[in-house]
This record gives structure tokens, sequence and C-alpha cells, in this order.
């Protein structure tokens, strides 16, 4: 049985076990080398990046050759987020700072569970602190992900909910996910409609079809996910893609998935993980890791885990995103997987996700124009601001998404 990421990872660890307390976490992403990693940052290259074309004119519609155009990217189109902590929405969050920075979504999940907030079959929705959690939410700039809004375990839902079978189920499970669409429908941007179907009997292809229509019927821009839990590795991946392959047959309706996972304290097999995740994309429907805990045995392990689990991710351009399980050892079932440290400070694991997302994967450049007034770069698909500087010295700035090629002009407004 492998236990290593590849022959060439061993001996990068080996080497940075030795240098680790000298270096730092910070160095963690530099070791992870071999084959699958040139192989991963060509796929993301062609896959996670777009051509985007700059004319520049000056006020009076002449071209402008000699311009600068600065490409700059504020967001990242991948989608990467934390699930937010019981206690709530982090009080230490920073946009601007080093691990916090990657991030532009959060789940609430931990907050919108069925049980929780419709305890009563004919009261209404406990809305109060899920309200004023999605307030902070988007006062912080990130989108939202919802929890599963079914599920096939007693325990998630409400008890008055539990003995309903058949259409009373169905009616009573609609009903709840069209309340929350109606309230919520406009600040989501990810639903898992429903986990923990596959061995239950709970839910029926027909039913969980027609929650699938009234989402879209309530929400059209939404895709509705069928989540699976522990999925990417070991058994549960081809639970998983049996699932899928029976949604997908069955025509339920699911434009997407999603999973979860946990690594725990060991190294991980790239060569093991990148088919297990193919067995889930294969089918041709957009993934989101919803929930995602990596660990490892040290320090230097867990950060090297990490840029394994996220490189392979990011390079199969089926995943949409992912969403880390908690930010403390105290938010999770594996300690060694926390983003950040009892201080406060970014552990190795964040601080590889950090690099990734913010330094190999990040575009940032200025490209001048040429004699006809063109720029043009190769840049990761994302929100922008474009900048373009006259050699005048007079400016003129877009906001721009960037999610394929793309042709824009810049032109100051004259005075």
């Amino acid at each position: 049985m492998r236990q290593s990421v590849t022959m060439s990872t061993c001996r990068g660890l080996a080497l940075a076990a030795g240098l680790w307390a000298a270096v730092g976490p910070d160095a963690a992403a530099q070791f992870v080398s071999g084959e699958w990693v040139e192989r991963s940052d060509a796929a993301a290259r062609e896959h996670r990046m777009a051509e985007v074309g700059a004319v520049v004119f000056d006020a009076e519609g002449r071209l402008v050759p000699g311009a600068e155009v600065r490409f700059e990217q504020v967001r990242h189109a991948f989608g990467v987020g934390f699930v937010v902590p019981e206690p709530g929405f982090p009080v230490g969050y920073d946009r601007e700072a080093e691990g916090w920075r990657v991030f532009n979504t959060a789940s609430v999940e931990r907050f919108t569970g069925w049980r929780r907030i419709q305890p009563e079959a004919e009261g209404g929705l406990v809305m109060g602190e899920l309200d004023e959690l999605l307030r902070k939410v988007g006062a912080a700039g990130l989108r939202v992900r919802w929890g599963p809004v079914v599920s096939g375990e007693a325990f998630d839902l409400p008890e008055w909910v539990v003995p309903l079978r058949g259409a009373a189920l169905r009616d009573a499970g609609k009903g709840f996910l069209e309340a929350v669409l109606t309230r919520y429908g406009g600040a989501i941007e990810g639903l898992e409609l429903a986990e923990e179907t596959v061995g239950y009997e709970r839910w029926t292809p027909a039913a969980l079809r027609q929650l699938v229509m009234a989402s879209e019927f309530r929400s059209p821009g939404l895709t509705p996910r069928l989540r699976f839990d522990d999925a990417l590795a070991g058994g549960g991946t081809f639970e998983a893609a049996r699932a899928i392959d029976a949604a997908v047959k069955q025509r339920m309706g699911f434009r997407g998935f999603s999973v979860t996972h946990r690594f725990g304290p060991r190294p991980i097999a790239q060569d093991r993980l990148e088919p297990a995740l193919r067995r889930l994309t294969g089918f041709g429907r957009p993934i989101v890791v919803a929930s995602l805990e990596v660990g490892g045995g040290s320090a230097l392990e867990a950060a090297t885990n990490a840029e394994v689990v996220l490189r392979t991710l990011f390079a199969d351009p089926r995943v949409e995103g992912v969403v880390f399980a908690g930010l403390t050892a105290a938010d999770l079932a594996e300690p060694s997987a926390a983003l950040f440290d009892q201080a406060g400070e970014p552990t190795g694991v964040m601080r590889s996700a950090d690099r990734l997302f913010r330094e190999v994967w990040w575009s940032d450049e200025t490209v001048e124009t040429d004699e006809l007034g063109r720029a043009s770069a190769r840049v990761f698909r994302g929100e922008y601001r474009l900048t373009a500087t006259l050699p005048d010295g007079s400016r003129t700035e877009a906001r721009l998404r960037v999610d394929g090629p793309r042709d824009v002009v810049l032109m100051p407004v004259a005075p």
C-alpha cells in the first residue's frame, strides 16, 4: 500500500523536516513536487485562466500607444470558503489579512438545519439569529452557502417531520424549502438541497425531483445540489459515484453535487486522490467540496497535505469551490486541520492555501499598449480592477468580471 504523495514529494518532505524550524510554515507549499504538480499547473492554466484584451483611447477618441494597463485581480471565480463556527461570525475576520484574504464564501450550515429553524409544524421560521449572521457575512463581502435543506437522517429533522412519509413528507419539505427561498433566495449563492439520502428510504427520487423543481422555480439562479459525506476517498467515493449516476439516469434534475471529507493525520497519496475525484466529476456535473478537513501527523505534513488536496481540486475544471469545515481546532473533528491557531495566527494549512490562492493562482500584472493601443493578459478567472494610465498622466478605471475571454475599451471621460 502506497503511503506517500510521490517519491519526489517524500524527498521534499525529508528535506523540509530539517528546514521547518528555520523557514517556518510559509515555505511549506514549496516542498510539493513531482510530475503531477506540473500536470496540475498546466490544467489550472488551461481551465482556470482566460485572455483579456484592452484597447485604450484618450478623451478625444484617439488610440493611445505606450499606456500602462494594470490587470488587478480582486476576487477569485473559484469559491474558497469556511463554515461559520457555532459561536457565530469570527470576531477576528480581516479581509485584507493573510489567510482571511483568500475567502470569498461563508457557509452558514451550522445555523440552517431544519430542526433548528422550524422546530414546530405550525410555527414560523426562527430566523433572528440567522438574519444577524447573514448581515455580518454580507458586510464582509462574502457569498453565502446554505446548509442541507432536507436529510434522510432522522436526527437532522424536526421531531414533527420524523414520522412523515410519502406525499406528507414531500409537502413538508417543499414548504420549508419555499419559505427559505422566499426569504433568503436572493442572498444565497449555493444550496445543498439534500444529504444522507443514499441508503435511506425516507426521500424517494420522485420527492427529490419535485424539490429540485420547486427550487428552480423559486430561485432560478441557484444550483440545487445533492450532498454526499466522506466522498473524496475510500468507499464513500464509490457510493457517491453510484448515487450520482442514479440521479443523472433518473433525471432528478440536480445540476450539481457536493461532497465533504475529513483527511486524518497521515500523508495523502495524490495518485489515489485524483482518480477518486475523477469518479465524481466524470458525470459532467459541477462539484463543490462543501466541508473539508485536511490534517497531518505534524504541522508540516498537514500543510503539505493541504497543498496536495487543493492543487488536485483546482486542476479539475468541474470543481467549482472548496469550503473548509472550520477555522480553529475547536471547530473540527481533526484538530491538526485548523486554519488558525489559538493566537489567531494562520497555521501551515492556512498558509499553504494563502500562497496558492493569492500568489500561485492570482493575477496582478501591468502591460504596455502597442502602437494600436492594445494590451492583453492571460489571467485567472474572477473579478478585476483594470486601470489604464496614459502617457499624459490621465487615468481611467473599470471593474470587470472575467468568466471567459473578454475585450474591453478603456477611455477617460473628457473634463
